[in-house]
């Protein structure tokens, strides 16, 4: 369902930020906006004839919101679309946009996608554990195209009701934050997504937000990668 303009994790910048993306027609939707998305998609040519975006926020770490500000007033002046930004806590992107410049006219901000969204999309917000002393996290259930996803942001855990539908046949992708060092226990490790998800499943597992390239070990034990779902920028 997705395709990606960068997999890599903060601190691991060789790979650019995490940031998942899927079109509708005429309709942009992206998951997180980190420090080098909007540069991506604008190099990639995504905003081109587009009539409307629409980002899914899963937290405020820099890696995942860092050109959110720059791509709402790109598409506001340049393209004249107000950017719909969605995430369960708005008064906290309410006050960052304020300090930053980014004016009320430039964008619409809601909490709940299923009160303001687009009809043929689903999203529904997943608290999810990650760094917790400095930001709530959350992740996305989606029905959007005829698939049904879960990305999880930045978690430090895979929900037991993802698992459940994922199980229960009523999930066609998981994209899981994975690791292979504990990072603080910040992230979800390889090995504890090892002991999550038995073998049968793993096919529909994608790991991303790498601290490494770790891709034939992640292979190796029957997950998927998102390296080849990562588009070609043009320069």
């Amino acid at each position: 369902m997705l395709k990606f303009t960068g997999c890599g994790a903060a601190l691991y910048p060789k790979l650019y930020n995490s940031n998942g993306y899927f079109r509708i027609g005429e309709d942009l939707f992206l998951i997180d906006c980190g420090e080098t998305t909007f540069r991506q998609h604008y190099m990639a040519g995504n905003f081109e004839g587009m009539k409307s975006v629409t980002v899914f926020l899963t937290h405020m770490h820099a890696d995942h919101m860092g050109s959110l500000g720059t791509l709402i007033v790109y598409c506001y002046l340049k393209l004249g679309i107000r950017t719909r930004v969605i995430f369960p806590e708005p008064e906290k992107l309410t006050t960052v946009f304020g300090l930053t410049g980014v004016e009320p006219e430039h964008y619409e901000l809601h909490g709940d996608y299923a009160v303001y969204g687009d009809v043929r999309v689903k999203a529904v917000p997943v608290p999810v554990k990650h760094h917790e002393i400095m930001v709530n996290s959350f992740g996305y259930l989606f029905e959007a195209d005829g698939k049904r996803f879960y990305y999880s942001g930045d978690a430090a855990e895979l929900p037991e009701t993802v698992t459940e539908k994922l199980f229960a046949g009523e999930l066609d992708e998981i994209y899981q934050d994975t690791s292979v060092e504990d990072h603080g226990g910040a992230h979800f490790t390889l090995a504890k997504l090892e002991e999550t998800i038995p073998d049968d499943y793993r096919s529909k597992v994608y790991c991303m937000h790498y601290d490494g390239e770790f891709f034939d070990t992640i292979r190796s034990k029957g997950f998927r990668t998102i390296k080849d779902k990562v588009i070609k920028i043009r320069e």
